[in-house]
């Protein structure tokens, strides 16, 4: 089950449920528990995103991927578990934003486990999109807390600069280094 679903995109909220459920069965053998953590969490990270998509508060899935993820970490040290985990706390920040709580750890956290992830995997464009996207949050919420943001998003805009060169396609990099120049743009137009 765990190759089964780690290769698969489960958009039905139906059969991700089913296969959580027999993750949660396969999790019976203890030789099996860091690889069914890691299926898990990526599960749970899909069901979160359902949620938003249909309105409804992610969190609670997203806190489950999180646990289940740094799970998997700890007892398996699964590589691609710190992309994931990065994803998550990104997702996770994103919600504390919309509910006025400070995000910055969160995002702080985000972009180390990817760089993590970078260093232990090969360079992956959307890792370095995604890394991006956690330093563009931390340099919102550093500017918000009065902080100079200008170090942490010009660091966004190498990332994205690299996901760039790596695939030069992907849409997303290149609208979220837009949204980062602009930030920085901002950002020394208010520190001179």
């Amino acid at each position: 089950i765990a190759e089964w679903c780690s290769t698969r995109r489960l958009d039905d909220p139906e059969h991700a449920r089913r296969a959580l459920a027999d993750c949660e069965a396969a999790a019976r053998d203890p030789a099996a528990v860091p690889a069914v953590a890691f299926v898990r969490g990526r599960l749970a990270i899909q069901l979160g995103d359902r949620e938003a998509l249909e309105g409804r508060d992610p969190r609670p899935w997203y806190v489950r991927a999180q646990e289940d993820l740094e799970a998997s970490m700890s007892r398996h040290g699964e590589p691609a578990a710190s992309h994931h985990l990065g994803i998550v706390l990104v997702k996770l920040g994103e919600c504390d934003e919309r509910a006025a709580i400070d995000a910055s750890g969160r995002y702080r956290e985000a972009a180390a486990l990817l760089e993590e992830s970078l260093a232990h995997g090969p360079p992956d464009p959307v890792t370095y999109d995604l890394r991006g996207v956690a330093l563009s949050h931390l340099g919102k919420s550093e500017q918000a807390a009065g902080r100079d943001p200008r170090p942490t998003l010009r660091e966004a805009i190498r990332c994205y600069d690299r996901a760039i060169e790596r695939a030069p396609d992907r849409g997303d990099a290149y609208s979220n280094r837009g949204i980062a120049w602009k930030n920085l743009g901002q950002a020394e137009a208010v520190r001179g």
